[in-house]
C-alpha cells in the first residue's frame, strides 16, 4: 500500500475533518466534514482488518487450548505409566 494510503494517513485526515466540523459555522459544511471524517475513519479501520485480528486471536486461543490438551494427555499418560510400575 502506498505510504499516503495507510491507516495513519486516514486517521490524520479523519481528525482534521473533525476539527473542521468544530470550526465550521455553516450546517452544510459541518455535515460535509462529519461525513468526510466518517469515511476516513472507515478507511483507517477497515472491517477486513478487524476480521483478520479476530481470526489471529482465535488461532492463538486454539493453539493455547491444544497445548493445554497435550499437557493434560501427557500428565495422564505419565500417571498411568507410574501406576503400571514405571518409575519417574
Amino acid at each position: 500500500m502506498p505510504k499516503a494510503l495507510d491507516g495513519v494517513y486516514f486517521t490524520r485526515r479523519s481528525r482534521q475533518s473533525l476539527a473542521a466540523v468544530n470550526a465550521a459555522t455553516d450546517p452544510g459544511a459541518r455535515l460535509a466534514h462529519k461525513q468526510l471524517a466518517a469515511a476516513y475513519d472507515a478507511l483507517a479501520n477497515p472491517p477486513e482488518l478487524a476480521l483478520i485480528e479476530k481470526s489471529a486471536a482465535n488461532d492463538a486461543k486454539a493453539d493455547q487450548a491444544a497445548i493445554g490438551l497435550a499437557d493434560d494427555q501427557q500428565r495422564d499418560a505419565l500417571a498411568s505409566w507410574a501406576n503400571d510400575g514405571g518409575t519417574k
